[in-house]
């Protein structure tokens, strides 16, 4: 059986796909960011399904036997939001009632097309792929659901959020709530960040102890009373008291960031999403009666908080899902579907490798191609130059499925040096100062470096740096003492492993400093081409790609002004319109990728009757 999960309506659309030939599960899944190179892209994922067939040696949607979709495409026309291309968020790069026609005229058998609930989406991606034969699956982001997972079956006890509404496991009509994810999303804003920057606050709060506590918005007496709790009083309230950045003066606002009002209102907005959750945490556990917990929605990439859950002693084990973000939804759905199908096979996600390999031997070809010059190399040689002060970018095999970076598509540098995040950060990254960088580090040694509550192959769980070693890994070393480790296994990564491996027999340190592979503003880089790009692009000092070393010309400097690779993707969205969706119709719509009235693509919808058809 094959299973086709899509997210189309929103940001951070994808695809994932799960096949169960030969009794075991084979999973492929890519966000459409990562393809089209607009971050959080909201466009309908063309790009993303053509992925995952190819990676499956597909060549027609109809060859699979089931596609499940976010249950948001499968609501009435009339709710299709009118907002046009920058109306909520910069990022969103399309209008959903366009989303809306191109699910519609899907050339599938439409007894095929099914929907998955958002929140269970969610709790499909953690319970179905962790150890768990029965577990509590809770997922907290823009809403909140709460179910019992045993064996093959997901059973819904509560969700509030995304038009749904359930409570011990029967549909209600209660209105949705603001959970604690909602009002930690507004303070981002607040702070002058974008509500995808919930990082950037958790980062800022961890500067409290430099300044004396001072709390800027009333904390709720009666918050932890009922699961249902709802802070839009409370956002109303920040709105009416506490005013935002000019974001006109954004650069010379971040300096600001770094006093005590704005550190202050970072630190409560995350002491109070870490009560929040141990609360919520605790009443799913006494409901389910599981202390085995699957986690996951944005709230799960919080990863002080996932430590501060472990610290308390509330749940015997747990399983993060490393894609706990909207990215995950096109998982979530996909495995929702295999089991809804009658699906009775499960695998252990051990690795966030759920990308497709490309064809090593166009190596040289794109190096060529870009001007680059390059050789064969080894993990001894790479190590020997970060070790000597080079950045060095880092694409081999599969890409990670999330919002993290785990070594396959990262920038890799020495945590040794007490100036290579300035470095990084002026040269490359361009990120504000106050912001960590995260390690790798071989297994064996991860409890010597770091006081590790749990192994951590996806950098979703915080840990102390040991005292000894804060002074040896000052560049990972956040101003708290924490970091946020990646351990790796040479089973889970084996050539990541020996390149780790190889800089801790040159230098004593068996730990790198991995960020994502990707210029600001840019989603991780997915394929070769890609990377070579944003490789010119950018001050990275070589790019390690599979086994090639790769190096701009002498005096070559980064060109700032190469433009990235979207135009090109565009040209290729066009033709995977023509191969999935019925073009009679769909020529109808003035424009087919971005429409210049919203209202338009709203009135055709209506016009041509293009429901949803399950």
């Amino acid at each position: 059986m094959i299973v086709m999960g899509v997210k189309s309506i929103g940001h951070d659309t994808g695809a994932a796909i799960i096949s169960d030939r030969n009794h075991k599960l084979k999973i492929c899944a890519i966000s459409e960011a990562r393809l089209n190179r607009i971050k959080h892209s909201w466009r309908f994922p063309l790009h993303s399904i053509q992925y995952c067939l190819d990676a499956f040696g597909l060549n027609d949607l109809n060859k699979i036997d089931a596609l499940y979709c976010d249950a948001h495409v499968g609501q009435l026309t009339s709710n299709i939001s009118t907002r046009t291309s920058n109306s909520l968020d910069p990022s969103c790069d399309t209008v959903e009632a366009f989303n809306q026609i191109v699910h519609s005229l899907l050339e599938i058998d439409r007894e095929k097309v099914r929907y998955c609930s958002h929140l269970k989406a969610h709790a499909a991606s953690s319970y179905y792929l962790s150890p768990f034969d029965e577990a509590t699956a809770l997922v907290i982001d823009g809403g909140f659901g709460l179910f019992k997972g045993k064996g093959l079956n997901l059973e819904t006890i509560h969700m509030n959020g995304y038009f749904d509404s359930w409570e011990f496991g029967k549909q209600t009509t209660k209105k949705n709530i603001a959970t604690t994810g909602v009002l930690y999303e507004f303070i981002t804003t607040v702070l002058g960040f974008s509500g995808f920057d919930a990082g950037k606050t958790m980062a800022l709060a961890s500067f409290a102890q430099n300044f004396e506590r001072k709390n800027y918005f009333p904390i709720p007496d009666d918050r932890h009373n009922d699961i249902w709790n709802d802070y839009r009083p409370l956002i109303n309230w920040i709105k009416n008291n506490i005013h935002d950045f000019n974001n006109a003066n954004r650069n010379e606002q971040v300096v600001n960031l770094l006093s005590e009002k704005w550190v202050n209102l970072a630190r409560q907005a995350q002491e109070m999403l870490e009560e929040d959750v141990i609360f919520l945490i605790k009443e799913a556990i006494n409901t389910v009666s599981s202390k085995n917990l699957a986690y996951s929605g944005g709230v799960a990439l919080s990863c002080i908080t996932n430590r501060k859950i472990i610290d308390a002693n509330i749940v015997d084990n747990i399983f993060i899902q490393p894609s706990s973000s909207d990215e995950g939804i096109a998982l979530g759905c996909a495995l929702s579907g295999y089991y809804e199908e009658g699906g009775q096979h499960r695998t252990l996600m051990d690795n966030s490798y759920l990308g497709r390999d490309y064809n090593q031997s166009e190596i040289p070809i794109i190096l060529r191609d870009n001007s680059l010059q390059y050789k064969k190399t080894t993990a001894s040689e790479v190590a020997k130059l970060i070790a000597s002060g080079k950045i060095i970018a880092r694409v081999s095999g599969k890409s990670e499925y999330g919002p993290r970076a785990l070594g396959n598509r990262s920038i890799l540098a020495d945590p040794r040096n007490p100036d290579m995040v300035n470095i990084l950060n002026s040269r490359i990254k361009h990120r504000e100062s106050f912001r960590p960088f995260a390690p790798s580090v071989v297994y064996e040694k991860r409890d010597e470096y770091f006081d590790m509550a749990t192994e951590g192959p996806y950098m979703n769980i915080a840990a102390p740096v040991r005292s000894k070693y804060k002074t040896k890994l000052p560049s990972v070393t956040h101003i708290d003492g924490s970091c946020r480790p990646q351990t790796v296994k040479k089973n889970q990564n084996l050539n990541y492993y020996n390149l780790l491996t190889a800089f801790g027999d040159e230098t004593g340190i068996y730990c790198l400093i991995n960020t994502s592979f990707n210029d600001n503003g840019e989603p991780i880089v997915e394929t070769y081409e890609d990377a070579a790009r944003t490789f010119l692009r950018t001050e990275i000092d070589y790019l390690f790609i599979e086994d090639y070393l790769a190096w701009k010309p002498e005096n070559q400097e980064a060109n700032r002004e190469l433009a990235m690779r979207s135009e090109i993707h565009d040209e290729k969205y066009q033709t995977l319109l023509s191969n999935f969706v019925n073009m009679e119709f769909l020529t109808k719509v003035i424009r087919p990728i971005k429409l210049d009235n919203g209202q338009s693509a709203i009135e055709l919808c209506k016009d041509l009757n293009l429901m949803p058809r399950s």
